[in-house]
């Protein structure tokens, strides 16, 4: 159980950092609003994988926490897609 809930934080951590580092470096300068960013990612992307793992596996269907931290990762990156195109309509 540990180590799939380590598995579960460590991806939303890496995935979070490595995606929010990206764009928050452009300007060299990371501001308060940026780091409230790198936050609301970490969480939403730890609330997904949690949700999925514990969900799937309390439902029956067996998923490895890496299964579900993946499926998480592109969820999130599909959701994300999804935000900006409907915030690009006018």
């Amino acid at each position: 159980m540990i180590p799939e809930i380590i598995t579960v934080l460590g991806v939303a951590v890496g995935r979070s950092i490595f995606g929010w580092a990206e764009n928050a470096l452009k300007d060299a300068k990371i501001d308060s609003f940026e780091w409230a960013q790198l936050g609301a990612t970490v969480v939403r992307i730890g609330v997904i994988t949690a949700g999925m793992y514990f969900g799937l596996n309390g439902a029956g269907i067996d998923i490895d926490a890496i299964g579900a931290s993946a499926g998480s990762v592109v969820l999130d990156f599909i959701l994300s897609s999804m935000k900006k195109i409907g915030t690009n309509k006018k």
